[in-house]
């Protein structure tokens, strides 16, 4: 079975399927092609409902490419502020993508994958880094990243929902 984590925002969206990363930035250093790395430039619009479409078709090319069986999606956060009709826009465009492609998703909570990954549901973005260095012996920082940032912590969060993803279906 073959499961993508997805931590979906509207300005550092990040996909990780079989431990490769894809994410969009608007920081230049950051888009960069790499083993394991693919950072895309930003959408180039004004246009959110625009934008959110590039999201969530270049997250479904990768998604049917890698002929994933089951996509796990950071849920929203309860005490989100500021733009969170957006937010649930730009989340609601890629379902309905995934849904028409009957690919099935999943929505955990974020303190689900903080829990997972750390035994913390409210841990530090550091306790996350931390995990993520422990479980994987990578060190995003030496290819460039900046600790505990866009997309660095994007990227850490995708895994850990790809691997609750794992868990959760070893589980059943």
């Amino acid at each position: 079975m073959i499961i993508a984590g997805i931590d979906y925002s509207i300005t550092s969206p990040c996909l990780c399927v079989n431990d490769n990363f894809y994410y969009f930035t608007k920081i230049k250093k950051y888009q960069m092609d790499i083993p394991r790395f693919k950072g895309f430039s930003y959408p180039d619009t004004e246009d959110d409902v625009e934008k959110f479409d590039i999201f969530a078709n270049k997250f479904l090319e990768i998604i049917l490419e890698y002929d994933v069986d089951a996509v796990f999606i950071e849920g929203y956060s309860y005490a989100s502020k500021g733009l969170v009709y957006n937010i649930g826009e730009n989340g609601g465009i890629l379902k309905l993508r995934l849904k028409e492609n009957n690919i099935h998703y999943f929505t955990p909570t974020p303190s689900q994958i903080k829990k997972f990954a750390t035994g913390k549901g409210n841990c530090s973005k550091e306790m996350m880094h931390n995990a993520f260095h422990n479980k994987t012996s990578f060190n995003l920082e030496k290819i460039g990243f900046s600790p505990n940032k866009n997309p660095s912590s994007d990227i850490v969060d995708s895994y850990f929902i790809q691997e609750y993803g794992y868990f959760v279906n070893q589980k059943k």
